[in-house]
């Protein structure tokens, strides 16, 4: 009897270290993705921003040179 209730014992303990360690690594994996997707439409917006900048800086240099002359 106390061989079979050392090996359930044995058998619950590896089962819920192996639950736990899934887990884990399932909360890591989605922890990773959120950050990465954050990051990815982060820079798609300084990106945005940045291109916006350009074309209106490009635009008033445009319009300035255009003015000038007359």
């Amino acid at each position: 009897m106390e061989t079979r209730v050392v090996v359930v014992v044995v058998v619950v303990v590896v089962v819920v270290v192996v639950v736990v360690v899934v887990v884990v690594v399932v909360v890591v994996v989605v922890v990773v993705v959120v950050v990465v997707v954050v990051v990815f439409v982060v820079l798609i917006e300084i990106i945005i921003v940045v291109v916006v900048a350009a074309a209106a800086i490009t635009a008033t240099v445009v319009v300035i040179v255009m003015v000038a002359p007359s």
